[in-house]
């Protein structure tokens, strides 16, 4: 785990120092930045089927799709408790002709399956098997880390050291003494998580001997505080 606290002295010219009364205060902000590595991959699959007449047929394939990707996702090592299925929805599925006329294809039948893979380096081949059975799509991958909240509490504490870190260097360039702390304003997180991609299936990707190469980068955790200080 790598920790970067970046630098904004150059915003410090611009950091208010306040009278309150017989009170001098100090205003400032912290901003603190944690870099992680990922340990969990989060994904959203879509299983669809349309069938131009029959919504039962389109929805038994989808049912049975869906079966063949839970039965896969467990067998790669994936705990029941972290696929997550939604029901199914019919739908019409419309096309436009050249001319922007709906036609109609058939019933679409869909469901979507959250899943989150908590060894990192299996992604690529259960990627390959959830192809392998016939999914749609597989959308919303992020990397993320699975103690986010412990994470959050480290990053604010040193943003709140890097607040009285400017503190200090305010006033002792106004030849000042820091005192102890007059009020802890709001504070905000930031987190970077990002997509890392969308699979399409197509007949190429099915086609594949063995799955792609993955490597997802460090996942950013950021915050904030204002804080102010009274003065010596």
């Amino acid at each position: 785990m790598s920790h970067r606290v970046a630098p904004f002295f150059l915003m410090l010219l611009f950091l208010p120092i306040t009278l309150f009364g017989s009170e001098r205060i100090v205003a400032v902000q912290g901003n603190a930045t944690l870099e992680v590595e990922p340990d969990q991959i989060a994904m959203e699959i879509v299983v669809e089927n349309t069938h131009k007449n029959d919504v039962a047929k389109a929805k038994a394939i989808v049912d049975k799709i869906s079966s063949k990707v839970a039965e896969t996702l467990i067998l790669a090592g994936v705990d029941a408790g972290d696929i997550t299925s939604a029901t199914i929805t019919i739908d019409t599925d419309d096309r436009y002709d050249r001319n922007d006329n709906p036609v109609k294809i058939g019933h679409l039948a869909s469901r979507e399956i959250d899943v989150t893979i908590r060894d990192v380096t299996s992604y690529a081949t259960i990627v390959q098997a959830l192809v392998e059975v016939g999914v749609t799509r597989i959308t919303g991958v992020r990397a993320e880390v699975s103690n986010y909240d412990e994470l959050q509490l480290e990053v604010l504490g040193m943003a709140a050291k890097d607040a009285r870190k400017k503190a200090e260097y305010l006033a002792g360039q106004l030849d000042a003494k820091l005192a102890k702390v007059h009020r802890i304003g709001d504070h905000r997180f930031y987190d970077h998580f990002g997509v890392l991609e969308e699979v399409i299936v197509t007949g190429s990707r099915k086609e594949d001997s063995a799955p792609y190469a993955f490597q997802p980068g460090p996942v950013q955790v950021n915050a904030n505080i204002n804080v102010e200080f009274e003065l010596e």
